[in-house]
């Protein structure tokens, strides 16, 4: 009998500029100084060398964790950090609430890229999981009982026989047929770096400036496709402020706390359609307001 698959990480990936344009990291380490942030990476590090997406952690492990992390960092200090980590939407607050877990949208989306090219089949649990729950190679979702959720028939294939003469004929037309393919999760990431092209393209044809290359901007909508939000939503708030007859706004501006303010805004001030044709690209571009 074969070992288990295995499930956690060996190394996680972290952006450089982690510590740059995101709010929610910008309020923990106001309100906690320096230890917020040490406290919330630590906790993100262990749920990728345990169960991989998530981390099983209670109030009662409050004095070890402090023990362990050292710094000088008290029980009730780290049970404070966790808390505003929760109620700022870095560790999702129903599961920590209702079954003690930490965990995010960005911590799964980043062990999908770390098991990327695994092999095997690696058990999801289904009420755990906070992104879709779509098929994925090698990935089988499972209940919190064990039973299986869904499983991806695609796990399955079936090996084909090398000695038939539809397979040598198949080989003889498409030397291709035994390059590996890439798999689900490859798809995904490749399908969110051409939806954050497409929103660059949109960026330039309403001010004139490319920002393709421009890593502080795309790495905002990442953070934005992490949170939940689509290809779509994030054109319409492009499309609202290009709307405005105020100037339009520095990209920092517009996908940081601007962006939380336009995208609630009432259905009845909608933006156009998310499908119609991008502005004409010889329009002459709108200088950003204070510059970028």
């Amino acid at each position: 009998m074969g070992r288990p698959p295995k499930r956690n990480l060996n190394y996680s990936t972290w952006d450089v500029d982690v510590l740059e344009n995101d709010t929610s990291i910008d309020n923990l380490i106001d309100a906690q100084g320096p230890a917020g942030f040490y406290v919330y990476f630590s906790m993100c590090q262990k749920a990728y060398a345990t169960d991989g997406y998530f981390y099983r952690w209670g109030y009662d492990n409050a004095a070890s964790t402090a023990r362990k992390l050292g710094g000088g960092l008290k029980s009730t200090q780290v049970r404070a950090i966790v808390d505003l980590c929760v109620s700022l939407g870095l560790f999702d607050k129903a599961l920590f609430t209702t079954d003690g877990i930490l965990t995010s949208r960005a911590i799964q989306s980043r062990y999908l890229d770390g098991i990327a090219r695994r092999t095997g089949e690696i058990p999801i649990i289904v009420e755990y999981w906070l992104l879709e729950v779509t098929p994925r190679a090698g990935l089988v979702f499972v209940h919190k009982n064990g039973e299986t959720a869904y499983k991806n028939p695609n796990n399955e294939q079936q090996k084909p026989s090398f000695c038939t003469e539809d397979y040598i004929r198949q080989n003889e037309i498409n030397p291709q047929h035994n390059l590996p393919q890439k798999s689900a999760v490859e798809k995904s990431v490749e399908n969110r770096r051409e939806s954050c092209t497409r929103i660059m393209a949109l960026l330039q044809a309403y001010t004139g400036i490319n920002l393709q290359g421009d890593k502080q901007t795309r790495k905002q909508v990442y953070n934005l496709f992490d949170r939940g939000y689509t290809e779509q939503d994030v054109k319409a708030v492009v499309g609202l402020a290009a709307d405005s007859n105020a100037p339009f706004p520095p990209p920092a501006q517009l996908f940081g706390s601007m962006f939380d303010q336009l995208i609630t805004t009432p259905a009845g001030s909608a933006p156009r359609d998310h499908y119609t044709a991008l502005p004409p690209a010889t329009k002459k571009g709108r200088a950003f307001n204070g510059g970028y």
